[in-house]
């Protein structure tokens, strides 16, 4: 008897898992405010599957110039038809996981059928917590014995010097107009700069044809911003976008996100940093079926009173356009 009624618990717990998990996927973007604005200005790719996502990088293109009709070697100062050309950037799939557990204690506890469901879901919201967490780490944080060392973290995009490796692409490659070199500030005089750094790397990135779309930053710059702009000079977002997590200013109507993980070292230490991004040449990339894949429940052979069940999500961060997105690095507390 009580081996019929754990069958059912499990029973019940997989049907409710099985209906739970299309919104999972979801539900891990919209805890992470960076990741929800991405997806609602259409910078979320959903791909069926492939080795590595090949994104098309905005310099990319083919050899060419003007001719004159008739004359045959005013071809030849286009360049050749065989030049080597970077087309695209090549970027890994992440894989993030975590588990569903219904202990043996855990069935004895909620043997009705609402109870069990209620416990599902429960548990359904601490693993949409534990996907946000990791999304949200390795969005700031590069740890090179974790999966940051593959994921494209804002601090990979934007590095403190421009340089770097992205999508295979080194950052010279396209020396001539510089489009895989992110925009790069260093403030030696704690906050004192902010307002002219930030009008700087607005305009370099503006003059590069981009156009800053999201600002991220640490808390206490965010808090050195509002504090010194008068209020007759504040722009103010809108309540959706606060709903999502922003703050109340934004910059040249660039709204603002805010996170404690915003420096260039793990733990939230380290330089406080700002980043000016052009989503429009950014956004992230999730598989079909796995935004969320929750595999069915079996019995754990670890522990001997569990049934478990994997959650599985993949997916990255793409950038096609390095130009447009700067960092400002902030080496002193105000």
């Amino acid at each position: 008897m009580a081996a019929a009624s754990s069958a059912r618990i499990t029973n019940i717990a997989a049907t409710t898992l099985d209906k739970m998990k299309n919104k999972l996927g979801d539900a891990i973007i919209d805890a992470n405010p960076f990741f929800k604005f991405l997806d609602t200005k259409g910078s979320k790719v959903v791909l069926d599957g492939g080795y590595k996502y090949y994104c098309p990088v905005a310099f990319a293109q083919a050899p060419g110039g003007y001719y004159v009709p008739s004359t045959a070697t005013s071809f030849a100062a286009s360049g050749g038809v065989n030049e080597d050309q970077i087309q695209a950037a090549e970027y890994d799939w992440v894989f993030l996981h975590t588990y569903f557990t219904i202990h043996g204690a855990e069935k004895i506890q909620n043997m009705g059928t609402t109870q069990i469901v209620n416990l599902v879901k429960a548990k359904m919201d601490i693993a949409k917590k534990t996907l946000a967490k990791y999304l949200r780490e390795n969005l700031f944080i590069y740890n090179a014995n974790s999966i940051s060392a593959t994921f494209n973290g804002l601090n990979l995009i934007c590095t403190q010097n421009g340089q770097g490796t992205l999508g295979q692409i080194e950052y010279n490659a396209d020396e001539a107009s510089g489009n895989w070199s992110n925009e790069y500030q260093t403030s030696h005089n704690d906050y004192s700069e902010l307002h002219t750094h930030m009008l700087e790397m607005w305009l370099n990135i503006v003059g590069a044809a981009g156009r800053p779309k999201v600002i991220v930053s640490h808390p206490d710059v965010y808090a050195y911003y509002e504090g010194t702009t008068g209020m007759s000079k504040m722009q103010f977002t809108d309540n959706k976008l606060l709903d999502l997590g922003f703050m109340n200013a934004t910059y040249k109507g660039c709204p603002w996100i805010v996170d404690a993980l915003c420096t260039d070292t793990a733990a939230g230490a380290g330089d406080e940093l700002l980043y000016m991004l052009d989503t429009d040449s950014m956004g992230f990339f999730v598989h079909k079926d796995r935004n969320v894949e929750v595999e069915p429940m079996k019995r754990s052979e670890a522990m001997t009173d569990a049934d478990f069940a994997k959650i599985l999500w993949a997916g990255n961060l793409w950038c096609n356009n390095r130009r447009h997105q700067g960092v400002i690095i902030f080496d002193q507390a105000p």
